[in-house]
């Protein structure tokens, strides 16, 4: 079935929509693209793309990914459950065997679905400067971290946005897909 109309009709109004809510400034800046079979059919920039220069967005303007790159990985996670490759209430360490602690055996206890859920218990960020010199920490550095730091709290008991544990579930979807996370999310 031929939907053509009517994504042409909802591109018109998400455009007026989107142009209503930059003006009132409900929003800053933005930038659109909308796919319909496999086809760019909207793309457009609103708003600026830096307020304080006043330079506007427009439809190939870049911005930080930040954390939408969790619903990538989440979306990654979910492909290799379907196939079969892993299981989320699989121990996240049966796929990452260095994952351990010398000061906190429950880090050996974090599961898949923890990771996804936010509830394993790890750490937001740990001790690093990446809000200042926007660097993530390489692996080696995660890896230390992880095995020389206490846990936030038990697995599984309370939520606690972690960004170290969406890095880990990034390192599972390398191990078991065998490509680079980037790749394997393209």
């Amino acid at each position: 079935m031929d939907f053509s109309r009517q994504v042409t009709g909802a591109c018109r109004l998400i455009d007026r929509w989107l142009a209503y809510n930059v003006a009132m400034e409900r929003i800053p800046g933005l930038s659109v693209g909308i796919v319909y079979q496999q086809q760019v059919v909207f793309q457009r920039g609103y708003g600026y793309a830096d307020l304080a220069g006043e330079t506007k967005a427009s439809a190939t303007t870049c911005y930080r990914i930040a954390s939408f790159s969790k619903v990538f990985t989440t979306i990654a996670i979910l492909q290799l459950v379907e196939q079969g490759l892993l299981q989320l209430d699989e121990r996240a360490q049966h796929y990452l065997p260095w994952l351990q602690s010398t000061h906190d055996d429950r880090v050996a206890q974090i599961t898949i679905r923890q990771l996804l859920t936010h509830t394993s218990g790890l750490k937001r960020d740990g001790e690093t400067t990446h809000w200042v010199d926007f660097r993530f920490p390489a692996l080696e550095e995660i890896q230390q971290q992880v095995a020389a730091s206490p846990m936030a709290y038990t697995p599984a008991i309370t939520w606690k946005y972690s960004n170290f544990g969406y890095t880990l579930l990034g390192e599972i979807i390398r191990v078991v897909s065998g490509q680079a996370y980037e790749t394997y999310v393209q």
